[in-house]
């Protein structure tokens, strides 16, 4: 998966361009991550959060990522825990009653 394939899908989609921009930092730095390139514990924790976030709804291959992310941590006896990552801002479709 590129991280351009994931841009195309939400074309138009300006309110969310940061969201979206951290999602593919996030699937480039797996990338990185993957190949054996050394990388700060913090930024694979947020690398984590960020293929868990609700940037990540709907990219099937986004959790798979994360996990192997997590099983590797586990493995190794290292605590990434949970690092905030912003939620996407999108319309409000929710429904007012009076």
């Amino acid at each position: 998966m590129k991280s351009q394939d994931i841009l195309d899908r939400w074309e138009g989609s300006h309110e969310r361009a940061d969201q979206l921009q951290s999602l593919a930092t996030a699937i480039d730095d797996w990338q990185h991550w993957a190949i054996g390139k050394p990388m700060p514990l913090d930024r694979i924790a947020t690398m984590m959060s960020t293929l868990r976030s609700a940037s990540a709804d709907g990219v099937a291959a986004c959790e798979p990522l994360a996990e192997v992310v997590d099983h590797w941590a586990q493995t190794k006896g290292i605590g990434l825990g949970r690092v905030a990552v912003p939620e996407p801002i999108g319309p409000d479709v929710g429904i007012e009653l009076s």
